[in-house]
């Protein structure tokens, strides 16, 4: 036959499901917080690396006619991109 729980051992029991609830919340809390800072700096980071990438690409157009037009100089022979 089962043992049937006493008031005091329901009640306890009661608590321990509460605390548990409780602790649960907190940690769901916590995970929200977590990834909404991850979700933050991704999106910081993602703005930083275009900004960057951009500033690249800018500096290779400006770069890359002026080092063709150095090196056709010193060989004295016109070239372009293409050849």
């Amino acid at each position: 036959m089962a043992h049937k729980p006493t008031y005091g051992e329901l009640e306890q029991g009661v608590k321990e499901l509460e605390q548990e609830a409780l602790e649960r919340k907190r940690a769901e809390e916590a995970l929200r917080k977590a990834h909404d800072e991850l979700e933050r700096r991704v999106k910081r980071n993602v703005f930083v690396v275009s900004r960057l990438e951009k500033n690249v690409w800018n500096e290779l157009r400006n770069f890359l006619p002026k080092r063709l037009a150095l090196i056709n100089s010193c060989r004295g022979k016109p070239r372009s991109l293409g050849n």
